[in-house]
């Protein structure tokens, strides 16, 4: 991981932003993020996240954040396919009672580690405040790669709106 690259820095290249977590999109739903973020970059949702969106309709952020998600499906939003959601699928079948891992950040890594270790383009790993600095995210990550947290991508789109 690049330590002296900022958030500023990562978009002024062709970037792609990893969701890792629904938490962030959950938080951006209540501003402009959402649209701000589909300004800079592509966005590669996990297919983890999206199922953890997809069980929580009943709120309206959720609602709202799946919503964007179907109308730029098709241009600027991709829903990324892995094998860690299909095994935690099936292990919740086999042992429901099991402890949950964090398939999200598992997913994101494996993601980096296989799908971009040949890109040139920047990854943005999107993450909630609280995980950012987990440990499956800082091992190993390229130069091109920059963690944000919900905050300091919730900072820097209201810095670019002023």
């Amino acid at each position: 991981m690049n330590n002296n690259l900022d958030i500023a820095s990562a978009f002024r290249t062709p970037s792609v932003v990893i969701v890792a977590d629904a938490r962030p999109l959950l938080a951006f739903a209540v501003t402009d993020t959402p649209g701000a973020l589909l300004r800079e970059a592509q966005v590669q949702i996990l297919d983890t996240v999206y199922f953890d969106l997809t069980k929580h309709l009943d709120q309206p952020e959720a609602r709202t954040v799946v919503e964007w998600i179907r109308v730029n499906q098709a241009h600027k939003i991709s829903i990324h396919a892995t094998e860690v959601f299909e095994e935690s699928r099936m292990l919740e079948k086999m042992l429901p009672d099991r402890r949950k891992r964090n398939d999200g950040d598992i997913a994101a890594k494996k993601l980096l580690d296989t799908h971009l270790r040949t890109s040139s383009l920047n990854a943005i790993l999107l993450s909630d405040d609280s995980d950012v600095q987990n440990v499956v995210f800082t091992s190993a990550i390229r130069d091109n790669v920059f963690i944000s947290s919900t905050s300091q991508m919730t900072k820097f789109f209201t810095s670019l709106s002023r």
